[in-house]
């Protein structure tokens, strides 16, 4: 406990204090092991940081409507709800909310820091006429729900860390993926990402439908030109260049496919002009699908709406 180590008002306890609540808490302790212990706390108190301490220093301030921890007449632990001037007992439930019962109680002769202890809630949602959840005394629990803070330097509580909270908190530490300026590159043009990452969150197809797209962007594909084991480095498909991901976009044993994906995207999706025909067996200039044509992040998002519009 920390009231072991420092004093109410933060100041380092001395060797004889130390000794006097060890001795109070374990009377037949042997020399050597006592010897020990002090030394222990003694070398805990120097790594103890000034601005905990400075926290110690600071007067107790009890608000309306906070719950707090006192000791009945017989020396039982009771929580109650402080208003000024009065107590309110609580009931705790077998899952740790108080419900409020009997009728306040007169506080005007209480000294309030002897009498109360601050206590540790956790969370906010109740069910109806119940306090939160209530953990304990604030020296007994941890971790602490509430004085933490994010990377940004903005105080949270640990009831607030859902999973998209903390996802957010990460990854926005994290730049651009760096597929982005190797794509920009080998097309030789601006690609607009936004559009791009925008086709992997669509309502028409779920991660695993998207997931050979999702390798594509991120160059993740398993390829001959980048498998070891593979001798022969040149395309599967047309047997001519060497297979890569910027070739699966120009490759022409793929123009029959690319005809039917466009047309599908012509009539149904997007409206635009047909592109230049490719002729049979001839490559698609490099660039063509994604650049000319801003298909990345245009046709997915807009089909609902272009489907109502017919």
């Amino acid at each position: 406990r920390i009231d072991t180590l420092l004093t109410d008002d933060g100041k380092n306890r001395t060797n004889e204090n130390i000794q006097q609540i060890i001795l109070e808490l374990v009377p037949n302790i042997t020399k050597t092991s006592l010897k020990k212990l002090i030394m222990h706390a003694r070398s805990i108190q120097k790594r103890i940081p000034t601005w905990f301490k400075q926290q110690l220093k600071q007067k107790r301030e009890w608000k309306p409507n906070e719950i707090v921890r006192f000791h009945d007449d017989t020396n039982e632990i009771q929580y109650g709800i402080y208003h000024p001037d009065s107590l309110h007992q609580l009931r705790l439930t077998a899952s740790g909310h108080g419900i409020p019962i009997g009728t306040p109680w007169s506080t005007n002769e209480w000294e309030l820091d002897a009498e109360f202890t601050k206590v540790a809630t956790w969370g906010t949602k109740a069910p109806q006429h119940h306090t939160a959840a209530i953990r304990g005394a604030q020296y007994e629990t941890f971790p602490p729900n509430e004085g933490w803070i994010t990377s940004r330097g903005d105080p949270i509580k640990l009831t607030d860390l859902t999973i998209r909270r903390m996802t957010l908190l990460f990854t926005n530490k994290t730049g651009p993926p760096s597929c982005q300026k190797k794509w920009d590159h080998i097309l030789r043009s601006q690609i607009e990402w936004k559009k791009v990452w925008r086709t992997l969150q669509n309502a028409f197809a779920n991660p695993y439908d998207t997931k050979t797209w999702f390798r594509l962007i991120h160059r993740g594909l398993r390829l001959n030109s980048n498998d070891k084991s593979v001798a022969d480095k040149t395309c599967r498909l047309c047997q001519t260049t060497r297979e890569s991901h910027a070739h699966l976009l120009t490759c022409s044993r793929l123009n029959e496919l690319r005809r039917l994906v466009l047309k599908l995207l012509k009539d149904h999706l997007l409206r635009r002009r047909r592109p230049p025909e490719a002729l049979r067996g001839q490559d698609l200039p490099r660039g063509e699908l994604l650049a000319n044509l801003q298909l990345a992040g245009s046709g997915v998002r807009s089909a609902p709406h272009a489907a109502r519009r017919r």
